[in-house]
């Protein structure tokens, strides 16, 4: 009998081409707004080249050069023009769900002089921290439903990349940024940075529309010092050695990370793959599963997941294709006791790749058997599995960038699965097996760490027969946060209702107030989907929302 876990050493990196042959709708879910670092990753494409590696090429983010410009400090987010192109893009897409903020690092280099005394700097401090503030509290004054993310700053890398410069260091594009400065040492700047960024993560803390992934040190932990460095205080060190989230604050970000231009390198600003590589660690740690829909479940690494052969052997990897006559499905089980009893719209599942044997063996589809139970005879995977047909077998599209080890694919399952999950409130498993290829394995990452585990993802959808037609801008009425637990909170932008009421899917109204309320108690409600309803002179509005 084979070993599936001796196949998995045989796993080897791989390229093929990404693919797409099943159609999908693509929705902006991010703006991009801020000074040179989102200018970057605006002209970069950042943002969408993220979003396809984590298999979320549904999605994408959105800027223009009113938005995203070279060279911005804070305050011009707060003159008229800019605030206005905020507010029509935030009104005008309402797919967005966050905003990506990159301000306050030129304030600091415009402003901060190695001579400034410690007060002095405090209270540049203070006045960035303020005018950060004020763009932030506009922003939510526009969506007050919109989260917030503050994109962060690597460290600079003056010193050494000036240096190799010589004889002609003063003609490099950042030595009067330096020079202006005051020509300050790693751990000065570091420090400068490292102290104001501390004060936006500890106000992300506070307020949960707004998250900072704080990790200055990241350039270093990826790319390493793998080359002497060519100033004080020199030395190597490898990929990965230093420590999230500071590194060492006496050392810069590589050069290697940093911009090169091909005659002169950049001082301050990430190259294609240094962006690339802030924003998908920013996927990893939020992004990712804040994109997610109404409710996720994660497999975990236990005897209900893993992979069957057709000899009948199981194991722990998650391994998928062929070799000759042996073929191999993935089996995974997710536990949806705490899903709403409501109507679904969509699901998929998310698999991060890890390895190649051979040849590619997945396509633009897959098998995909859906089981509400367990699959087989037996609790966790058994031989049984690879050939029970469950309650429902289709093929299933197959989305992401997958091009290389660490992407993920997303297996959006067919609309005849969702009625079926809709009656689950307990197990719920699956068997995944290539639907055609050649001779090969592909591996996926287990459930060992959450972050990279596999995804179950869901979308509710609610359906009230009998409601009255909306005829008043939805955008007109926020309700937040959604999905909400004990309070939901009601914007109006401005406008005025006579009733609101809270309506389950049976139609039935639960929660009623004839008076304009800021927020209504919802904690005595029962999990699941909800409609609310506004009332006025001018017509109904109803928006649907989730109670956790």
């Amino acid at each position: 009998m084979k070993n599936l876990l001796l196949l998995t050493t045989f796993l080897f990196s791989t390229t093929f081409t990404a693919f797409g042959q099943c159609a999908e709708d693509v929705e902006p879910k991010v703006l991009l707004i801020g000074d040179s670092w989102a200018f970057f990753m605006n002209t970069d494409g950042t943002f969408d080249n993220v979003f396809e590696h984590w298999g979320q090429s549904n999605m994408n983010f959105f800027s223009n050069a009113v938005l995203a410009v070279n060279g911005a400090e804070t305050q011009d987010f707060l003159v008229e023009a800019k605030m206005t192109e905020i507010e029509n893009q935030l009104d005008s897409q309402p797919s967005i769900e966050a905003v990506h903020v990159s301000l306050g690092g030129n304030d600091f280099l415009g402003a901060w002089n190695v001579d400034l005394t410690p007060a002095e700097t405090e209270a540049l401090s203070d006045e960035t921290y303020d005018e950060v503030f004020a763009v932030i509290d506009f922003i939510k004054s526009v969506r007050p439903d919109i989260q917030i993310v503050f994109s962060g700053y690597m460290y600079a890398n003056f010193a050494e990349v000036i240096d190799d410069a010589a004889p002609l260091e003063a003609s490099h594009p950042f030595y009067g940024t330096w020079e202006g400065m005051g020509f300050p040492t790693f751990a000065q700047l570091n420090t400068l940075l490292n102290d104001f960024s501390d004060r936006l993560y500890d106000a992300s803390l506070l307020d949960a529309q707004i998250d900072f992934i704080h990790v200055p040190g990241l350039m270093q932990h990826i790319y390493g010092q793998e080359e002497p460095l060519g100033v004080d205080p020199g030395g190597t060190y490898a990929p990965f050695f230093q420590p999230l989230p500071y590194g060492d604050i006496t050392y810069p970000s590589p050069k290697v990370a940093m911009r090169d231009y091909g005659l002169v390198r950049d001082c301050f600003h990430l190259s294609v793959d240094g962006y690339y590589k802030m924003i998908d660690y920013q996927f990893q740690k939020f992004y990712h599963k804040f994109f997610m829909d109404d409710i996720y479940y994660l497999a975990e690494l236990d005897d209900r997941n893993g992979t069957v052969d057709s000899e009948g052997e199981v194991g722990p990897a998650l391994i998928m294709g062929s070799v000759g006559l042996l073929e191999q499905k993935i089996i995974l089980s997710f536990d949806t006791d705490e899903l709403a009893d409501t109507v679904i719209t969509a699901a998929n599942i998310f698999l991060r790749r890890e390895g190649i044997y051979l040849d590619n063996p997945l396509g633009t589809e897959v098998l995909l058997t859906m089981k509400i139970g367990e699959l087989g005879s037996e609790s966790g995977v058994d031989a049984d599995d690879f050939s029970d047909a469950g309650d429902i077998s289709e093929t299933a599209c197959v989305f992401g960038m997958n091009e290389e080890d660490t992407d993920w694919i997303r297996i959006d399952l067919p609309e005849s699965f969702l009625p079926l999950i809709e009656t689950s409130f307990g197990i719920i498993e699956f068997s995944i097996g290539a639907a055609d290829g050649p001779d090969g394995f592909i591996s996926f990452t287990n459930g060992a760490d959450s972050e990279f585990a596999p995804v179950f993802n869901i979308m509710y959808k609610g359906e009230v027969v009998g409601l009255a037609e909306q005829e008043i801008e939805v955008n007109d009425f926020i309700v937040f946060p959604n999905p909400a637990k004990d309070q939901l909170n009601i914007f109006t932008k401005g406008k005025t209702y006579d009733r609101v009421e809270i309506i389950n899917l049976q139609g039935q109204t639960v929660i009623a107030s004839n008076v304009a309320v800021q927020q209504l108690n919802i904690s005595d409600l029962k999990a699941g989907q909800y409609l609310i309803r506004f009332s006025s002179v001018d017509g109904v509005s109803v928006q649907q929302f989730v109670k956790r």
